[in-house]
């Protein structure tokens, strides 16, 4: 077991305390840091009455109305059937947000869990640390603190990476299988709490694919996610399509559709590697990754695919269309630094670039790792109108925690570093939208 000096001890526990004290001291005062919580709110107190006051299937049935006075959501309805069912705080509404925002503890909990299951030898106070992080994120604390939904999703993706951890421990015939059936279960109600967290079930898929032996398991594995997948199967045909029908009607989307917004693609990597970067300070062996970053020609096929790419945003792409709102914490830095649209677009054309380099340095000889860190930028060029970066955080620290197949050595130092990176993060946050 790694082991830390005593005074180091003590400024973790401190900082630990802190973190927690900010996360009280944020509900009390009903913070909003992520900007627009407040006005998500009044659409999730309708959609919780929907549900409170209908049956369960009449509550479903409504998600597909296109009056937004009655359900609107960009999400499944997982939320709303936990809080018809296991939320008796829905009645009183600083009740039900003080239900959420304890129940969104869960989530650094859980990330504590995985994280001394996968970091055996790393001490515990610097996994603790890492796992504080959390109450650090702006919009992990609006979620909780407003009680909307986007917490509820991650706590599914906290349970899911948890089982799967536990799975491939597993010692026993009983726990295999008991971990399996749980695994198979919480991965696919992250699906069932936001059409995006269908990453998980497909990451666990692979890993339990790529395990040696075990065919029978694999075998059950795609049975349950078979069973589990009909109730959405159902939901589509409801939405006639992977929304609710009010927020595709609203947002256009539509797969057939060859109007894309391929400008999400260079924000969403740069919110991306935003996260990243200091994680780029605890890896083992920095220098050499970087050497074999340069001597791998793979990358370089990779890298001219992107310069195309940069030669369509620098010439194409309006950066002025009132459309194009959201785009993450560096395009809201140049908008406030830079009046010129010119320069606004060089600099976030280098930082696209830069954010395209970590992550192929994060990726190197691991599919996986390529897969996490480029499924959501790609996906998001079928969003409309608006890219927000919390439709990535926290969930990307989670998965670069847990899921990113890469060897860290967190010490006393890197992991302060990475706990004071998102404290100056959530500060920058509340100034702006104070």
């Amino acid at each position: 077991m790694q082991d830390i000096k005593n005074t180091d001890k003590i400024i973790l526990i401190i900082l630990i305390i802190l973190a927690f004290a900010s996360y009280a001291i944020g509900f009390i005062l009903g913070e909003n840091s992520a900007g627009g919580s407040a006005f998500d709110f009044e659409y999730v107190k309708r959609n919780i009455i929907t549900f409170k006051d209908n049956s369960f299937f009449e509550a479903i049935k409504l998600t597909a109305t296109k009056d937004s006075q009655i359900f609107q959501s960009t999400r499944s309805p997982g939320f709303y059937v936990f809080n018809k069912y296991l939320n008796p705080f829905t009645n009183n509404i600083l009740f039900h947000q003080t239900y959420i925002s304890l129940l969104s503890l869960l989530i650094p909990l859980l990330l504590f869990l995985n994280l001394k299951i996968k970091f055996k030898n790393t001490n515990v106070y610097l996994l603790a640390l890492l796992s504080s992080v959390m109450l650090l994120s702006p919009y992990f604390r609006s979620s909780a603190f407003w009680g909307i939904e986007e917490n509820f999703g991650i706590v599914m993706v906290g349970f899911s990476a948890l089982f799967l951890q536990l799975y491939k421990e597993s010692k026993s015939k009983y726990f295999e299988m008991t971990h399996l059936v749980l695994l198979a279960l919480f991965s696919s109600l992250c699906v069932y709490a936001d059409q995006k967290l269908i990453i998980i079930p497909l990451i666990t898929l692979i890993s339990v694919m790529i395990m040696k032996n075990k065919i029978p398991n694999k075998l059950f594995l795609i049975f349950m996610y078979i069973l589990f997948s009909i109730p959405f199967l159902y939901l589509i045909i409801l939405w006639g399509s992977i929304v609710p029908t009010g927020d595709s009607d609203r947002r256009n989307f539509d797969l057939l559709d060859t109007t894309r917004n391929y400008h999400h693609f260079g924000y969403s990597i740069s919110i991306v590697s935003f996260y990243l970067f200091p994680f780029f300070f605890s890896l083992k062996d920095k220098k050499k990754k970087l050497l074999n970053f340069i001597k791998n020609k793979e990358n370089y096929f990779f890298l001219i695919i992107f310069i195309f790419y940069l030669i369509y945003f620098l010439f194409y792409y309006n950066l002025d269309n009132i459309n194009h709102s959201g785009g993450g914490v560096f395009r809201k830095i140049s908008d406030i630094l830079f009046k010129s649209v010119i320069i606004q677009k060089i600099i976030l054309a280098l930082i696209f670039l830069f954010s395209w380099i970590l992550i192929l340095i994060f990726s190197e000889k691991e599919p996986l790792n390529f897969f996490i860190l480029t499924v959501f930028p790609v996906l998001s060029i079928f969003i409309s109108p608006a890219l927000f970066q919390e439709y990535f955080d926290p969930l990307i620290y989670f998965l670069i925690l847990i899921y990113i197949s890469k060897k860290f050595f967190f010490n006393f130092k890197s992991s302060v570093f990475i706990f004071s990176y998102f404290t100056l993060f959530l500060f920058i946050a509340i100034f702006y939208y104070r």
